[in-house]
């Protein structure tokens, strides 16, 4: 009995040793795993990633970008792709067409191209607004000009006529050196005819020597 009572007793020893070492192994491995892992690429800086327990899918990151980094980065790229969405979704800005008639209209309604008394010169103060119509002239390729000289009642009628024809050319001239062709350039010359101001004074004359312009080829 007592030998019974030994052998007994000694088994429940061992079996509570063995207990206990299987207890002393469970927590060992469980506080391994509870550890952070360090993953550090090869050759850089140190670059931490803290994994949660119970995570076994591989998380492999770039040098030096944490996961926090990889956050931002996921977050400035939702931004990026949201920013250009609204920018589809905005109506792209219409270049409205050049409209040649209008700008011609626009530079010959109030202006005119004067000369001097009994002279084919032009007056300097005109040369801004031929520059500005041969410009405009370029951009109208299929534009057709016809120039009109006029002069004020001094004189003959027939050297009036001659001399608006001589303006007439001189404008001509102007443009062509600008870079115009000259088949798109026509010339006329009607003398005293069509005044637009009164021939008794001063002022009226002067605004009688001058040259208007016809513009051909666009649609009604």
């Amino acid at each position: 009995m007592r030998r019974f009572l030994l052998l007994l007793l000694g088994f429940i020893l061992i079996s509570l040793l063995a207990y206990i070492c299987y207890i002393n192994t469970k927590d060992s491995f469980q506080h391994t795993i509870k550890k952070e892992k360090i993953i550090q690429s090869e050759g850089s800086p140190s670059t931490d990633l803290r994994i949660p327990e119970d995570k076994e899918e591989k998380i492999t990151l770039e040098p030096n970008i944490t996961l926090s980094d990889s956050k931002t980065v996921v977050n400035i790229v939702k931004s990026v792709i949201k920013e250009q969405k609204v920018l589809a979704k905005k109506k792209p800005l219409v270049t409205l067409p050049f409209s040649c008639k209008k700008e011609f209209r626009k530079i010959l309604h109030h202006k005119k191209i004067y000369f001097s008394y009994n002279n084919t010169q032009i007056k300097r103060s005109s040369y801004r607004l031929l520059n500005t119509f041969a410009r405009i002239a370029k951009k109208c390729p299929k534009s057709r000009v016809i120039i009109e000289g006029y002069t004020d009642s001094r004189g003959k009628k027939a050297y009036n006529r001659k001399l608006s024809r001589q303006r007439a050319k001189a404008v001509k001239r102007y443009l062509v050196h600008k870079g115009i062709a000259p088949r798109r350039l026509k010339t006329k010359g009607y003398g005293e005819a069509h005044p637009i101001a009164t021939n008794r004074t001063k002022k009226g004359r002067r605004l009688n020597r001058r040259i208007e312009f016809k513009i051909k080829g666009f649609k009604k």
